[in-house]
């Protein structure tokens, strides 16, 4: 079987002080339409080498890879040290309807502010 490259538009977040426990799921839109997954479920299909994932910044694509802290493995982008920043600056939830075109999100800008 093949892996699917998938990109992540969003995440769903908890709240709380320790950014590797934050993520809940990450999401994307694909032409045939949206999907979700949590984030064991991402980690698990990275780790079976089903899935790989990767989110768009400033136009660059960066890679999603997985991390290990706390006896707890979680998704990060392939730049970040051990806070999964890349991702936990990701829109909540799907994109409202305003941001997709064709069937396909459209990425936020990420640049920090």
């Amino acid at each position: 079987m093949e892996e699917t490259r998938l990109e992540i538009f969003w995440t769903q977040k908890l709240r709380g002080p320790v950014p590797h426990t934050r993520i809940v799921t990450v999401g994307g839109i694909l032409p045939a339409g949206r999907w979700e997954m949590l984030e064991s479920e991402a980690v698990n299909a990275v780790a079976l080498r089903r899935n790989s994932f990767f989110v768009t910044v400033a136009g660059c694509k960066i890679d999603v890879v997985i991390g290990h802290q706390d006896d707890r493995w979680y998704l990060k982008g392939a730049v970040d040290s051990y806070s999964p920043k890349t991702l936990l600056v990701l829109p909540d939830g799907p994109p409202g309807e305003d941001m997709v075109r064709g069937g396909l999100a459209v990425a936020p800008d990420l640049r920090p502010q």
